[in-house]
């Protein structure tokens, strides 16, 4: 039990019969009076005041209007309550038929919680208990009562447990009591192995449920954990929950789910209802085509590992020694960008790939000299291709290329890595060579229709995809689908817009090509500074084999990478013919529709 206090209404605990000369203050800003005049202050006005109309209450003297709550009566006066509370200053000032009645019936509340709230109203203080509080602050959320509100939630976070942390999470949410939601949210998150086997739990609606599971911060080692909670939840009520299997399941994330353990625990359950688990037995079949699927690839919290984004060579890094030689992983949850390893050599424009074994490739490249002095020389073309060791944090070199590449691209399809046309330091080069991780051998595929490089590439079921690019002096927008069985590349349709250094990926079935360089100038081939940015944004459907404009991203920039995150995409640096952007930009409000998405936020 507490005593709740409102200090706004200056409760002294000080004698009525307090003398004139100790209630009287005389302030000391005669200098903002004319002449000959001086302000009066009665440090204790306020209190006698709110003191007399306690008693006035206590003793019911000129009451003018009677709130009646159950079979309860309160005689009370109509110009404290509007004074006190915007509720009953509506009520008694305007047109209501309560406005002129000597009776007001209040419904939905009980005579005990009207009768604390009424105390406060008189006294400036209340008695909360823990089997009180929630009342007296709902009340107090009616009436607009907002530092009674204040002082109930402030009670009630000192009340805050495992075993009522969902029901006050919910009813703190729904009286916008903000720090106490958040405070029950911490508890909900960093216990919910314990409390998700509880009756709260086990009683809560569907939408509650979707709400507590779709969080990034469950404190939770293993996603299994949350499945397992989920199907919990289902089977303490199977018949009429089976109809929410679907719409629950979309919460928990299974691509964080063990294989094994899918294979033997989720995949055989027969509590299924509508849910299709296709996708999810899809993503774990086939690794290396793990990025062409929507899942949700988060992890929460509690997890041993955080998903990020691969930053290799960078060369507007204003660390001097990190340019051009370093690997960099951008944690985009927090903005946080961790140092991972020295390259084996400066390299300017290598390829990048990754497995779904999380294994990272890097290839080919111009090599470059940094000396003591900070000036940049450029000593060939790389062939090299390396294996990122992840337990020693080393590069392991593998068979080289047989060609040297610089301004290509390297993409996995089907566990094996293609090197796609780029430049060799004298050419374009149209040939493509595929590696075989099994083999350590590189082996010359069916080149380019024509030599091309800065071109877009990327996978999906199965097929090379090649998009724009720079030929010859000019840039295109012509396409290309290259089948790895046939050993046969196929024109598709081209581009709306004609761009290379555009970014590239899959998202939610489709090829988005985001941004680009769409001509080339004298800047460009004297220093590849771009003059002519884009910020289009085209979506080609693989399946129907036609394209369609997107949202267009806010500023035009090329160069820069595009990943699926989450649920959403999200574009890494870049530039345009001003400057080099360093930071990120979010795509989201995705729907799925016609128009594809809504708008791009950046946060730079």
């Amino acid at each position: 039990m507490i005593e709740v206090q409102d200090h706004d209404s200056a409760m002294l605990e000080c004698s009525s019969q307090t003398s004139l000369v100790d209630s009287v203050t005389q302030t000391n800003s005669e200098e903002l009076c004319p002449p000959g005049e001086r302000t009066f202050h009665d440090e204790h006005r306020a209190h006698n005041l709110l003191n007399g109309f306690s008693k006035l209450y206590k003793n019911q003297e000129f009451v003018d209007v009677i709130l009646c709550v159950e079979k309860t009566e309160f005689p009370c006066h109509r110009n404290v309550l509007a004074v006190s509370s915007p509720y009953f200053m509506a009520m008694f000032s305007g047109n209501l038929a309560e406005s002129n009645k000597e009776k007001i019936t209040l419904q939905d509340m009980d005579s005990l919680t009207l009768s604390l709230v009424l105390d406060y109203i008189y006294t400036g203080k209340v008695i909360l208990t823990e089997e009180t509080v929630q009342n007296v602050l709902s009340a107090a959320n009616l009436f607009q009562l907002l530092s009674l509100r204040e002082g109930c939630a402030d009670f009630m976070m000192s009340h805050v447990t495992v075993t009522n942390g969902i029901g006050v999470y919910f009813f703190a949410r729904a009286h916008e009591c903000d720090v106490l939601a958040l405070k029950a949210k911490e508890i909900i998150n960093s216990r919910f192995g314990t409390l998700c086997g509880q009756q709260e739990f086990l009683s809560l609606p569907a939408d509650k449920l979707v709400e507590i599971i779709s969080d990034d911060d469950l404190n939770v080692a293993a996603e299994e954990t949350v499945y397992e909670a989920c199907m919990e939840w289902v089977n303490f009520d199977l018949p009429s929950r089976l109809k929410n299997v679907a719409e629950i399941m979309k919460c928990v994330r299974f691509a964080n789910i063990s294989s094994y353990y899918f294979c033997d625990k989720i995949d055989h359950n027969q509590v299924k209802g509508e849910l299709t688990l296709d996708k999810i037995r899809y993503y774990h079949m086939l690794k290396n085509r793990q990025s062409e699927v929507d899942l949700n690839l988060m992890p929460r919290r509690g997890m041993a590992y955080e998903r990020g984004v691969m930053i290799v060579s960078n060369p507007y890094t204003e660390d001097v020694m990190k340019k051009y030689n370093s690997m960099e992983m951008l944690i985009p949850r927090t903005g946080e960008v961790v140092h991972i390893a020295k390259l084996p050599q400066s390299l300017y424009t290598p390829a990048i790939a990754v497995t779904g074994d999380n294994q990272i490739y890097m290839a080919g490249g111009a090599v470059r000299k940094i000396n003591y002095r900070g000036s940049v020389t450029t000593e060939g073309i790389s062939n090299n291709l390396h294996l990122f060791d992840q337990t020693s944090s080393s590069w392991t070199s593998k068979a080289k290329m047989h060609m040297s590449r610089s301004q290509f691209s390297l993409v996995i399809v089907d566990g094996y890595l293609y090197a796609i046309g780029g430049h060799d330091g004298t050419e374009t080069l149209s040939s493509m060579e595929r590696y075989d991780p099994c083999t350590n051998t590189w082996t010359l595929v069916a080149p380019l229709f024509r030599p091309i490089r800065f071109m877009s590439a990327v996978s999906h079921r199965g097929k090379l995809y090649v998009m724009g690019g720079e030929e010859k002096g000019a840039v295109c927008k012509d396409c290309w689908r290259y089948d790895p069985i046939e050993d046969m590349w196929n024109k598709i349709p081209s581009m709306a817009t004609a761009r290379m250094l555009a970014g590239c990926v899959v998202f939610r079935d489709k090829i988005w090509i985001v941004g680009g360089n769409s001509a080339v100038s004298e800047r460009w081939y004297k220093e590849y500074l771009p003059e002519y940015c884009v910020s289009s944004v085209e979506i080609f459907d693989p399946q129907q084999k036609h394209g369609r404009l997107g949202q267009s991203c806010q500023i035009p920039l090329c160069g820069a990478g595009l990943v699926k995150f989450g649920e959403t995409l999200l574009i890494v640096g870049g530039e345009d013919d001003k400057s080099w952007m360093a930071g990120m930009c979010w795509l989201r409000k995705i729907r799925i529709d016609l128009y594809g998405a809504r708008e791009l936020n950046s946060r730079l």
